[in-house]
């Protein structure tokens, strides 16, 4: 068959149809139980996404479900209101030291405004 325009009669007909359509890569699907070995590899063992893939011989696109499995992970783990261990501001004794110290300057000046707690808590003498 001849060419039409710059297109080959078999792969795109007059009206712009394809007829057939090759293939240029044989993607395999690996089974979901290697997959989710490897995520726990990744997120538990702490390897790399790309030496776990070479490891279980499936694609690169174990990043894309191990960020997944975090995601969600992580949403299940926080409650609506906490506060995550990175977030914590100071330790847990500066924090007690801290309370003790706003509880007896409550006392004295009758009570503190929120915006004062806030500068006592930047105050880096406040002890």
């Amino acid at each position: 068959m001849g060419k039409v325009g710059h297109f080959s009669m078999g792969q795109v007909g007059q009206h712009g149809k394809r007829r057939n359509h090759v293939r240029r890569t044989y993607r395999v699907k690996a089974p979901s139980d290697v997959i989710e070995r490897g995520v726990a590899m990744v997120l538990y063992d702490g390897k790399s996404c790309s030496r776990v893939a070479i490891l279980f011989d499936i694609p690169r696109s174990l990043t894309r479900y191990a960020e997944k499995k975090k995601k969600s992970g992580l949403e299940e783990q926080n409650m609506p209101n906490s506060v995550s261990p990175t977030h914590h501001g100071f330790k847990k004794e500066d924090e007690a030291l801290l309370a003790d110290y706003l509880h007896r300057s409550a006392d004295i000046c009758f009570g503190l405004a929120p915006i004062d707690v806030r500068k006592l808590c930047f105050i880096p003498h406040w002890q």
